[in-house]
């Protein structure tokens, strides 16, 4: 082993524990990688806690100015959970999903798991085409909801992920994503801004069917971009929530990061309700009875060893 991944193995053994962290940023800076100053902001960042929004706001800013000089599959590496410190959003970090009968238990239809505590992703198939998830010989059924966000997010000076446009113009691989709760594609007529007031756009582009939660792409002016959820609907042309402002004005704390990238949030969405159809009892209609495949044991026995 190397001495760079003995010390991402160290972090991975305690992400909280920033001794090690350092160490290794201290190793980045000897070798001219700009990961360095990145992972001391995340620390600085997550030390900060919730002592300063103003300080918060502006080491944020700094994480996504960095994040331009970064090799993108170093930064997703360092976004699996068991690596991640903290997110560089105003959200808490915590992904709101199902049970997966048993191996992760939820009280009612959602509920919250830290970020944390999820398996990882294999983020080297993460390129943006989908080929982990469409069949050979798929066929797009195509229609323009991703066109046409890329289009507004043009006039708010944004910027799309290339996947994120491709799936939304691409229905028969959306009608690849099942879900035990009946959650749909739901894409957006209009851009929301960020309940936390910090610039950024909401996106909304999947729903609960009877509306508990929905799930937005946030993206930023810097071009950076995530998956946060949030019980409240943001989105549509005539959205005007009579809620939208509490006391303070800052609905932040009912939104969560939940995935690094569109790619991410669709994969454990995917895999998850796999495996959740494959585990239902065999008497139920919705029961599939193919077995898990090499991926998806991988995923739920990350469970089975906590």
């Amino acid at each position: 082993m190397s001495d760079e991944e003995a010390l991402i193995a160290a972090i991975a053994t305690d992400p909280a524990d920033d001794t090690v962290r350092l160490a290794y940023a201290d190793w980045l800076d000897e070798h001219d990688h700009p990961g360095g100053a990145y992972l001391r902001t995340e620390v600085e960042l997550a030390k900060l806690g919730r002592r300063s929004k103003k300080k918060a706001a502006v080491l944020r800013a700094q994480l996504l100015d960095q994040r331009r000089a970064i090799d993108p599959a170093w930064l997703a590496r360092f976004e699996q959970p068991h690596l991640l410190r903290v997110n560089p959003t105003p959200f808490p970090s915590e992904w709101i999903g199902t049970d997966l009968s048993g191996a992760r238990n939820v009280d009612g239809t959602y509920g919250g798991s830290g970020y944390q505590s999820l398996p990882s992703l294999p983020v080297e198939q993460f390129r943006g085409d989908w080929r982990w998830l469409l069949p050979a010989g798929h066929k797009p059924s195509p229609v323009k909801h991703g066109t046409r966000l890329a289009r507004l997010a043009k006039g708010h000076g944004l910027t799309l992920p290339p996947g994120f446009v491709e799936f939304a113009n691409d229905t028969a691989a959306q009608e690849l994503i099942r879900s035990n709760t009946d959650c749909f594609f739901d894409w957006a007529e209009g851009f929301a801004d960020s309940p936390a007031g910090d610039g950024g756009s909401l996106i909304r582009f999947y729903a609960d069917s009877q509306g508990c939660v929905y799930w937005y792409l946030y993206a930023t002016p810097s071009g950076y971009s995530c998956v946060v959820a949030s019980p409240k609907r943001y989105g549509d042309d005539d959205d005007e929530d009579e809620d939208d402002e509490d006391e303070e004005g800052d609905e932040s704390g009912d939104t969560y990061f939940c995935a690094p990238s569109f790619e991410a949030f669709v994969y454990r969405t995917w895999i998850e309700n796999e495996i959740w159809f494959r585990l239902a009892e065999p008497t139920f209609d919705f029961h599939d009875p193919r077995p898990m495949t090499a991926e998806m044991q991988a995923y739920l026995d990350h469970y089975e060893k906590r």
